[in-house]
């Protein structure tokens, strides 16, 4: 989702709002967020996760095609790690779409005993065996 979709995606579920409101707020919001990570802040909204700036060190790197040794400059990154809550709500929602089932055929009808995981879209015919 771009960030035109997701401010009339608001300004549809927020009525009250104008559409020019709703994108003064998401534009607000990004640009302090953007600049407290160039500042090198870190900011951390609990339930959704964690935004920080990461320094990538120096390194040499190969050219696969040719062989040749490159050397990568320092970099700097921005790193988002998940809160408990959104990995959780994902995951949750993952796992409603799409079935997970244990079957003992393998490939071919060979059955060694062992266990395998199958992922099966909803709606999809499966046997277990």
């Amino acid at each position: 989702m771009i960030k035109s979709d997701f401010i009339k995606r608001l300004a549809k579920r927020h009525a009250d709002l104008g559409h020019a409101d709703v994108k003064l707020a998401v534009n607000l919001l990004f640009a302090e967020m953007t600049a407290l990570l160039a500042a090198g802040k870190r900011i951390e909204i609990r339930g959704f996760g964690v935004f920080s700036k990461r320094v990538r060190a120096s390194r040499t790197i190969r050219n696969p095609r040719t062989g040749a040794d490159l050397r990568v400059e320092q970099s700097i990154i921005i790193h988002f790690k998940p809160g408990a809550e959104l990995r959780d709500r994902v995951m949750k929602r993952a796992r409603s779409r799409v079935g997970i089932l244990s079957i003992r055929q393998i490939a071919g009808g060979v059955d060694d005993g062992g266990w395998v995981e199958r992922h099966v879209l909803p709606g999809e015919a499966s046997e277990v065996v």
